[in-house]
């Protein structure tokens, strides 16, 4: 019963992050953009928040595998 784990390369690791920060930087011209509108702003609040909790979990996860493997 020999399981390999699936890891996550360096490459792979580098293009999410990528992929996250190219995102955040868009939610955040966008914020931006329609700071003067109150309705506009609340819903980019939103959506920063919402970017904010999953990156932090895509973090944890990430981190999470990182220990499984040099286990």
């Amino acid at each position: 019963m020999n399981d390999k784990k699936i890891r996550l390369s360096l490459t792979g690791a580098i293009v999410i992050l990528s992929i996250c920060i190219l995102i955040a930087a868009s939610n955040i011209s966008s914020a931006i953009r329609y700071l003067g509108d109150n309705t506009a702003k609340n819903n980019n609040d939103y959506e920063l928040n919402r970017f904010n909790d999953n990156f932090e979990e895509l973090i944890k996860t990430l981190k999470e595998k990182h220990e499984d493997v040099s286990r």
